[in-house]
């Protein structure tokens, strides 16, 4: 998860009221509802963890990195039912991915597991500065490399590059949406080989604390709200990169915060659950969208906030009802 970048987003949000119909809709199958699972245990083991996963009706996760002890967790505590785990490598470990051969090998290993169908090469490498500059020399040939182990062992592992809402630029009216310019020509070497397009969105951080926009960003009432709104600029942005219109979209991350700033609170968090599961599953513009995240990380920061996203707190305890498998 990273900030809201201010000027990249924020003409979405400015306009939405202008926008009274959703566009560029996919026919897909009913999206699939999964969590993200932060990359250390807090206060619970990851079985503790897992056990609480499974449930609630989790049967897709997805994490950031290579962990085999997580993977062993899963699979024990899903050792007799379905699920499906995306796996993760992060920004600082692309260089090895492409040219350390001990790395690789561990790459493979995690590909292996019968749990892992999906691997994500960084996440949010476009997001700022610092990220770009990090990510820029390594991505495409990271990407390059996994696929090529993924396909020279045998494996059906779907690769992925997993983006941030800063990776677009001109996205009002939604149709205008374009990638930014500046990272346009690496979003054209991997679009073409992606089996999906991931992007993370969190119409929390776009707000900036105003609350006169807290109904479009929680999906209240009668125009497109901004998580729609967002996708609909997706879809745009990755027709002019040669995109088909039938590739799928995956949100790897979305959520809400219940503490720690202005608009957090676990009434707000448990709203915007229920609308982002319902524009998943009701306007065919996703194939799978996953929740961030299981478990609060009081580790993490410097915003408060940060700290406060999780449906259960770092004990175990849920913060609210609900259950991934009936929706309720």
């Amino acid at each position: 998860m990273s900030y809201f970048v201010p000027g990249r987003h924020s003409v979405i949000i400015m306009h939405w009221l202008a926008l009274t119909t959703s566009l560029f809709i996919v026919v897909v199958a009913e999206a699939r509802i999964g969590v993200d699972i932060g990359l250390f245990p807090d206060a619970l083991s990851y079985d503790e963890q897992l056990l609480r996963l499974r449930n609630h009706g989790v049967s897709l996760i997805k994490t950031f990195n290579l962990d085999p002890g997580f993977l062993d967790a899963v699979e024990r505590v899903y050792a007799n039912a379905p699920v499906e785990v995306t796996i993760a490598i992060p920004n600082d470990r692309l260089a090895a991915a492409v040219s350390d051969p001990g790395y690789q090998n561990v790459i493979v290993q995690a590909l292996r597991r019968r749990t892992v169908r999906w691997i994500a090469i960084s996440n949010e490498p476009f997001h700022d500065t610092a990220s770009r500059a990090q990510t820029r020399p390594y991505l495409i040939a990271a990407y390059n490399q996994v696929r090529q182990l993924v396909s020279s062992n045998g494996l059906a592992t779907k690769v992925i590059i997993p983006l941030s809402e800063a990776s677009l630029a001109n996205t009002y009216p939604p149709q205008n949406a374009i990638f930014d310019p500046e990272i346009v020509d690496l979003v054209q070497q991997f679009v073409p080989s992606l089996p999906a397009f991931s992007i993370n969105v969190y119409p929390f951080f776009a707000l900036g604390g105003n609350g006169a926009l807290l109904d479009p960003a929680l999906g209240r009432g009668p125009n497109p709200s901004i998580l729609s709104n967002v996708l609909d600029a997706v879809r745009a942005a990755l027709g002019k990169v040669g995109a088909p219109g039938s590739l799928p979209i995956i949100v790897g991350e979305t959520g809400w915060p219940t503490a720690g700033g202005p608009l957090a609170s676990i009434d707000n968090a448990r709203q915007y659950v229920s609308h982002a599961v319902s524009v998943a599953r009701a306007s065919s513009k996703v194939q799978d969208l996953y929740l961030f995240e299981a478990f609060d990380e009081s580790w993490k920061g410097p915003a408060e906030t940060e700290r406060h996203f999780g449906l259960f707190y770092n004990t175990g305890a849920e913060k609210f009802p609900f259950d991934i498998a009936t929706g309720a």
